[in-house]
């Protein structure tokens, strides 16, 4: 077991390494996938993460991602979305831009505590695509995401 440690100060807690990942707790995965890039003058260091459960959960990873850079663009994926309808009209009421398919896909831009969020849901998958950048200066993610998701817990 290895703490990743950022001078004295714990910054994953306890993680294991297991190649290229760090597995913290039983169920959380964080690896990184692409080498870094830079753009603008600042590094892009993408990472992947799977395993989360919770809205707390996710906003410890974001959390995590803001700890050395004030900024944090993400893009998460859940598949089959409890609650389809009832997030279809959380994201109709709260959408500054709504569109639906036919098919009942539907795609939303949204913004909540000043965090602006993109919405693209699959009604016959269940599967929702949730992309946005994150200042943790500015923008108050815990709101957004908790208003949004409207429960504890995540979609599998």
């Amino acid at each position: 077991m290895e703490i990743i440690t950022e001078g004295s100060s714990p910054i994953l807690g306890r993680a294991v390494r297991i190649g290229a990942e760090f597995a913290l707790g039983d169920h959380i995965v964080i690896s990184q996938l692409f080498p870094a890039s830079a753009e603008d003058g600042f590094v892009k260091v993408p990472l992947s993460f799977r395993g989360v459960r919770t809205v707390e959960e996710l906003l410890h990873i974001l959390d995590l991602a803001t700890k050395e850079s004030v900024t944090c663009e993400f893009s998460i994926a859940a598949k089959r979305v409890r609650q389809f309808e009832s997030m279809k009209e959380r994201c109709r009421k709260l959408s500054s831009e709504f569109r639906e398919t036919a098919e009942g896909n539907f795609r939303a831009k949204i913004s909540l505590g000043n965090v602006s969020l993109e919405v693209d849901a699959f009604r016959s998958t269940g599967d929702l695509s949730l992309r946005g950048t994150y200042n943790k200066y500015v923008g108050d993610i815990r709101r957004a995401l908790n208003s949004l998701l409207s429960a504890r817990s995540l979609p599998s």
